[in-house]
């Protein structure tokens, strides 16, 4: 059985030596665009789970509106563990489009189990960078 303990939702997540990773535009407070329709060329969700054992792990993935239900993206395949204990899979979407700002729900299932992994995020209105004449980073 897997058990999740918690998603991140960054732009990459690079494998490192000696098991590590880097994430790379980790999104903390959901994502902010000044302006719809909003394409990303790549969001990552880095799953964080824990097996209780051993084996091969069938999982459906799909990421959703949730005002409306509109799928954006859906995905599947195995996850291999090895031995109980923590497991870490990063899925990588490829150019999504948002085209309302709205909540949004990530959900994976996994086959046998009865209840999906949900990570609910935000996708919100920000105002435009404004940049003063002669202000720093100009």
């Amino acid at each position: 059985m897997l058990t999740h303990d918690y998603t991140a939702i960054c732009e990459f997540a690079r494998p490192e030596p000696g098991g590590k990773f880097t994430l790379i535009g980790l999104f903390l407070n959901g994502i902010g665009t000044p302006m719809l329709p909003f394409v990303i060329p790549v969001l990552t969700f880095f799953q964080v789970m824990k097996s209780d054992t051993a084996g091969q792990y069938k999982l459906k993935a799909t990421l959703r509106q949730l005002s409306n239900g509109h799928l954006l993206a859906s995905a599947q395949g195995a996850l291999p563990v090895g031995q109980p204990g923590l497991v870490v899979a990063p899925l990588a979407l490829a150019n999504l489009k948002f085209n309302a700002w709205d909540s949004y729900t990530f959900s994976v299932e996994v086959e046998g189990q009865s209840d999906p992994f949900v990570t609910e995020f935000q996708v919100a209105q920000v105002p435009f960078p404004q940049f003063m004449p002669g202000s720093p980073g100009r």
